[in-house]
């Protein structure tokens, strides 16, 4: 095992790519993750806190997008 720093230091989101589906909006986490580096970007924390799209994070509740920081 190797221990990596990360280029983000105060945090990540990340956002369920299943919870969409369930809302009949697949590309919703790919929207959200744009929208949200967007506005990271414009308060100049980009470099900061990363945004992922990942799998099930299994604590989805249901019609509802799941994101996790």
């Amino acid at each position: 095992m190797e221990k990596h720093e990360t280029p983000w230091n105060q945090g990540l989101f990340l956002i369920c790519q299943k919870c969409g589906a369930a809302v009949e909006k697949p590309a919703l986490h790919e929207e959200l993750r744009v929208d949200l580096r967007t506005y990271l970007r414009g308060r100049e924390l980009g470099q900061e806190i990363r945004v992922i799209s990942s799998g099930c994070l299994s604590i989805c509740d249901k019609q509802k997008q799941t994101v996790a920081y």
